[in-house]
């Protein structure tokens, strides 16, 4: 009788297990929540482009046309524009970049010719989730305000960070008594880029005691 109980209740496992498996597996592939978040995910394509580095904040003025802190205060223009690749056999990714308009908050060094200044960047959307970069900065949010170093392009209205994320810096909050300590709580996303190593501490240090001491 024992041994007939066992059977028994392993048949009822079995049978519930038949059962309750492809509800899981279907669930899983179908799960609504998992696939509202893959399509809403952001794919980021980033590449690396050859630019000038900059040292000493001497370096940077030298460079720079203007330095003013700045507010990012109107949408972003996104140029996207492709071309077709007899090799490929379709169409490809040709032009990239992004036009960011700054209202100018103060200007700490060089003339300001007109406001907005229209800021052209390397990086845009080549469709809504995906975002290709040879920049090492973020994108900016609407509202952020940063330290702008700019050089004019030439003949051109159009401005660019000198030596891309050397050029732009977080604006400090208040007076800073001890930089270090301050510094320290800062992440390579409060300095506006993708990785630590982008972050440039002493060319801030510079920054922050010319201007903000």
């Amino acid at each position: 009788m024992k041994k007939t109980k066992n059977n028994n209740l392993a048949i009822i496992i079995g049978i519930a297990v038949l059962i309750i498996l492809p509800l899981v597996v279907l669930f899983v592939f179908t799960n609504p929540f998992q696939q509202n978040k893959q399509e809403n995910e952001l794919e980021i394509l980033r590449y690396h482009a050859d630019r000038p580095v900059y040292f000493t904040l001497s370096e940077l003025l030298a460079a720079s046309d203007i330095v003013v802190i700045g507010e990012f205060s109107i949408d972003t223009v996104d140029v996207t524009t492709f071309r077709y690749s007899g090799y490929f056999e379709k169409e490809i990714l040709d032009i990239v970049q992004s036009y960011n308009y700054i209202t100018v908050i103060d200007v700490l060094s060089g003339d300001i010719i007109n406001e907005p200044l229209k800021i052209i960047q390397g990086y845009g959307y080549e469709h809504e989730n995906k975002l290709v970069t040879h920049s090492e900065m973020l994108p900016m949010n609407k509202g952020d305000q940063w330290i702008f170093f700019l050089k004019r392009a030439e003949d051109s209205d159009l401005y660019y960070c000198v030596g891309d994320s050397e050029g732009r810096y977080p604006v400090p909050t208040a007076r800073i008594s001890d930089f270090d300590d301050y510094v320290n709580g800062l992440s390579a996303e409060d300095f506006g880029v993708y990785e630590d190593v982008y972050v440039k501490i002493e060319l801030y240090r510079e920054i922050v005691e010319r201007f903000f001491n």
